[in-house]
């Protein structure tokens, strides 16, 4: 995978994990203008952007893997690690799998719970036969990462209490695409976290990085205040 350079490198690094579909283009803003006291860095999943020739990674741990490269080493000052839509999953395995360097996880409109996942008849059509080559190169990685994420999800429920770090919440009610149902799910399965914070958006879609872009930079500061708080 391929990311985009961080500028101050004393700085607490935020990086930026992008949904399905999706690339690191998406996180222009944030990149441009960092969140105040951070540097920043993007990066485009396997199967889009510069990495599409690795092809589609439904695995949700295997995707997690895959952001280890862009992570400060042990020893260095964690990470926050924001997640949108199918990055929210990936970026709590990755705070699993590294707990070391990720200090903190902000999931945006994030798809966790299994039990609000279906597949679409059309989803399965696409997947097989002449359907499937009459597919952009980007949908189909998206419709292979979509089909077998209830699965994924299920699985991962059975080691989301490995999951300590802070937790910032934010989710539209009006998500058409990420039912706000998602939100009770993850207040109760992170009950292992040190802290969790949840924000709702009154009335906000599902596109929150770019629709509510304020929000989520004030999302990301209340990371950095929950990593940074002194112990109690």
């Amino acid at each position: 995978m391929r990311g985009t350079p961080p500028t101050d490198p004393d700085a607490r690094l935020v990086l930026y994990v992008h949904g399905t579909p999706g690339d690191k283009e998406g996180w222009a803003d944030f990149l441009v203008e960092p969140v105040e006291g951070t540097r920043s860095l993007a990066l485009d999943r396997p199967g889009f952007g510069a990495s599409a020739s690795s092809g589609a990674v439904p695995a949700l741990m295997v995707q997690a893997q895959a952001l280890e490269p862009f992570l400060p080493a042990v020893g260095q000052k964690p990470a926050i690690v924001v997640g949108h839509s199918l990055g929210g999953p990936i970026v709590v395995a990755a705070a699993m799998r590294y707990p070391d360097r990720i200090a903190a996880v902000v999931i945006l409109a994030g798809s966790l719970d299994p039990a609000q996942e279906s597949v679409l008849f059309v989803q399965h059509m696409a997947a097989a036969g002449p359907l499937r080559w009459m597919l952009p190169g980007w949908l189909d990685v998206t419709n292979q990462e979509l089909l077998p994420l209830k699965g994924e999800l299920e699985a991962l429920a059975g080691r989301i209490h490995e999951l300590t770090q802070p937790a910032v919440i934010l989710h539209g009610t009006a998500d058409d695409l990420v039912p706000y149902a998602n939100v009770a799910y993850m207040e109760d399965s992170f009950r292992w976290s040190r802290k969790i914070e949840s924000i709702t958006l009154i009335g906000a879609n599902h596109f929150l990085p770019w629709m509510a872009e304020q929000e989520t930079r004030r999302a990301i500061r209340k990371a950095l205040a929950l990593v940074d708080a002194p112990p109690r």
